[in-house]
């Protein structure tokens, strides 16, 4: 048997959503709804309300006495704060780093954090300065950001004796027998 609901003429139910008046599709929600529910869970979710972010970055500025981490809670890139302005993607970290810190000098290029979560999104500017890439990166392993240095998680340097301890037993083992 056809479906006659969705002939033409016959009486749409509208969106579930409060206020939304266009005809339902999928879900009970009109396509647009419908598609936010699908993306983000909740068909209110989706695009953020114009000076949101500009408000955020303001707290932000303003969050000098506590040590307490401030984490974005919109877009980001790789994790990181970021926002579009003039149709280019701004880092919010490096914007903040040179607000608070200055410009960077020549090889100090990167905005460290000293907290350790700027991948998780903290923008507090007392946990920002300028580093170079290897500075950033040493802050990465001090922090367990990385692997490096490490095979099977976070080994303490007894661990780490024990291992190249049994290597070289097995290293002068395998010497000593070719004579």
């Amino acid at each position: 048997m056809a479906d006659l609901s969705r002939c033409a003429g016959a009486r749409m139910t509208p969106c579930n959503v409060v206020g939304c008046e266009n005809p339902s599709d999928s879900y009970g929600m009109c396509k647009l709804h419908a598609a936010r529910f699908r993306r983000h869970g909740d068909p209110l979710a989706g695009r953020t309300k114009n000076g949101d972010t500009q408000a955020f970055i303001e707290r932000a500025r303003a969050h000098t006495e506590s040590d307490d981490c401030l984490i974005w809670p919109f877009a980001t890139v790789k994790g990181y704060a970021s926002i579009r302005r003039n149709g280019e993607t701004v880092n919010v970290c490096r914007m903040l780093c040179k607000e608070a810190n200055g410009y960077p000098d020549g090889e100090r290029n990167e905005a460290c954090h000293t907290c350790g979560n700027g991948s998780g999104g903290c923008v507090n500017p007392r946990h920002l300065q300028w580093g170079t890439r290897q500075e950033n990166a040493m802050d990465a392993v001090r922090h367990g950001h990385t692997n490096r240095g490490r095979r099977f998680g976070k080994q303490t340097p007894e661990h780490i004796a024990k291992r190249f301890a049994w290597r070289n037993k097995e290293v002068s083992r395998d010497y000593s027998s070719a004579d």
